[in-house]
């Protein structure tokens, strides 16, 4: 395997383990504080593969791309923690992570150079969300963690996060401004 492959499959990592964070739901609120960790993990490899990509790789490749996507099913399979777990109600969850995908999905498809924006804006609010209610509901040693590798990842990754702050902003311009716009139209 060449070194420009090794961004991708870090990318590619976190869909399973959104998938292993929803499905740590069905082991109730105890399974928080693992929740947690593996978000903090989930996290980790998404700077990761970004320094491994800029790294090693000339141009961004369809995964690359799309990398915001992987992001995305991370932050859901968290909200799909919280729906089985009981700590939100399973329909809100379950209509969350349906609309989101839709809405991704119709908009790979119908204007591809959007898909990054829509994903943000269903991606941000589950960033803080779930975390939040792992976080109260975590051992002290847990929380401990998350204190530590909260300022230290902001440290290592502050450059790279003030050139996404515009990015962001400006994803929220996109989609709400196009939203606006189709409502006023009536549809």
């Amino acid at each position: 395997m060449g070194k420009d492959k090794l961004a991708d499959l870090v990318t590619l990592s976190r869909l399973p383990l959104g998938v292993a964070i929803a499905l740590l739901g069905f082991r109730g609120e105890k399974a928080a504080g693992t929740v947690m960790l593996l978000l903090l993990l989930g996290w980790s490899l998404d700077f990761l593969d970004g320094r491994l990509a800029r790294r090693y790789k000339e141009q961004p490749n369809w995964i690359g791309e799309r990398e915001i996507v992987f992001d995305l099913a991370l932050c859901l399979g968290a909200l799909g923690y919280l729906g089985l777990a009981d700590f939100l109600p399973i329909g809100f969850a379950l209509g969350y992570i349906s609309a989101s995908g839709l809405a991704v999905l119709l908009t790979e498809l119908i204007a591809p150079q959007r898909t990054y924006a829509v994903t943000q804006v269903f991606e941000l609010p589950m960033a803080f969300i779930p975390p939040a209610f792992c976080l109260f509901n975590s051992p002290w040693w847990v929380i401990l963690i998350t204190a530590l590798w909260v300022p230290t990842s902001l440290a290592l990754e502050w450059p790279r996060a003030m050139e996404l702050k515009g990015k962001t902003a400006e994803s929220y311009r996109v989609v709400f401004s196009s939203l606006w716009r189709f409502l006023r139209r009536g549809g």
